[in-house]
């Protein structure tokens, strides 16, 4: 066997080892905090959270991360140091600890899962619902130290997102009009991003952070294979844990619409 073909052989393991001993870290501040170093460098790439941070934006990854940080960016007068797109429950920890105001999204598990094993496909699907349940179930703790908002409320009314946020932080950040528009303006800032990142070439629709219809039809064989007996305790985890984040986004609108209410608890 010549070396080309052992490092064939030998690539998919370490990429799934690699990946693996990076959602650990990621649980950890310390830890986490100087491998992050290492990710920062474009201006809208993965930035970690400084005391200097005005707001931490987090989620598992193809959780509408990229489209939130630059709804964000849009609606400020001036550009705020927005600590984002590390992945890291980490980020959160931190912010919690240091009273800075966060937002974490949170997207159904199987269309989470299921969109990053196509942007990752050396990551099984077992691995990846296992990494969506620890990313969530570690923050469980310190939840109520940020602004929980779905999948789907930061891609349809991120606007009302942000008011929660402004609501719960004391904050004055500007509001995301969320219409036809300013929603494609953002796609195409996205757009922009992935094209210069990728030195000019239009990138692969498997990893571009919008909606694509080619993603569409592989989500639905990845779904099946995420439907089997075998994953089924792992399955109803996620899904525990997702309704009780989702209940508390509910409850977080609630409190944004409610005057009077001090939602800082």
């Amino acid at each position: 066997m010549d070396i080309a073909a052992i490092d064939r052989m030998l690539y998919r393991p370490y990429r799934k080892l690699r990946y693996e001993i990076r959602c650990i870290a990621s649980l950890h501040p310390l830890l986490y905090d100087r491998l992050a170093r290492l990710k920062e460098g474009d201006a809208d790439g993965p930035t970690r959270v400084t005391r200097h941070t005005g707001l931490v934006i987090e989620a598992f990854p193809r959780s509408g991360n990229t489209f939130a940080y630059f709804a964000f960016q849009s609606s400020q007068p001036e550009c705020v140091r927005v600590a984002h797109h590390l992945h890291a429950p980490a980020q959160l920890v931190r912010a919690a600890h240091w009273g800075i105001p966060a937002l974490l999204i949170v997207r159904d598990p199987l269309d989470a899962v299921c969109s990053f094993v196509q942007r990752e496909p050396v990551v099984s699907l077992r691995q990846g619902l296992r990494s969506w349940i620890r990313f969530h179930r570690s923050l469980v703790r310190h939840r109520h130290h940020f602004v929980v908002a779905t999948f789907d409320q930061a891609m349809t009314d991120f606007g009302s997102v942000m008011q929660r946020v402004n609501r719960r932080f004391a904050t004055t950040f500007g509001v995301f009009e969320h219409d036809s528009g300013n929603t494609a303006a953002c796609f195409r800032a996205i757009d922009e991003r992935n094209t210069r990142l990728s030195g000019g070439v239009a990138p692969d629709e498997s990893g571009v952070a919008r909606p694509s219809a080619v993603r569409n039809a592989a989500k639905a064989v990845l779904k099946a294979a995420l439907a089997v007996d075998a994953l089924a305790t792992l399955r109803e985890e996620a899904s525990c844990l997702y309704h009780d984040y989702a209940a508390q986004a509910g409850e977080d609108a609630g409190i944004a619409q409610t005057p009077g209410v001090d939602a800082r608890r």
